[in-house]
């Protein structure tokens, strides 16, 4: 049986994978993103689930939007405007991914910050005063 393997500490993988050192003593985010999908550890670069999480929110909010107008809580005029919102969420994030083939952090940022100010409208839209008959 063999002793516990031997502890590697990330200074060691980036010399020996070149990693690139600034002056306090930090390795740039892609050697230690490698260095994490290759030993396990958790890295911190971006990965391409941000697509995944921007669907997964775009189809939340359709859902709630649904929700609304089948309970009655949206108007028309309602679902048209988030419809549309909805639509130019979807649009920017084509534009994001098929620019260079991945979402990367700013434009994620930008996606997120345009679907928390979605969900708010829903949330304010389903709970005006405003009923559809």
């Amino acid at each position: 049986m063999k002793p516990f393997a031997e502890k590697i500490s990330l200074y060691s993988i980036n010399e020996a994978e070149g990693g690139n050192q600034d002056e306090q003593g930090f390795y740039d985010s892609v050697s230690l993103g490698y260095a994490g999908r290759y030993y396990g550890f958790p890295t911190t670069t971006f990965a391409e689930p941000g697509s995944k999480i921007i669907n997964k929110r775009l189809y939340r909010q359709k859902g709630r939007i649904f929700h609304g107008i089948n309970n009655g809580s949206l108007t028309r005029r309602e679902a048209r405007r988030l419809g549309a919102e909805q639509a130019k969420i979807r649009v920017d994030k084509f534009y994001a991914k098929h620019n260079d083939g991945h979402i990367g952090p700013r434009e994620f940022i930008y996606l997120n910050h345009e679907l928390n100010h979605s969900s708010r409208h829903i949330y304010r839209l389903k709970h005006n005063d405003k009923i559809r008959w």
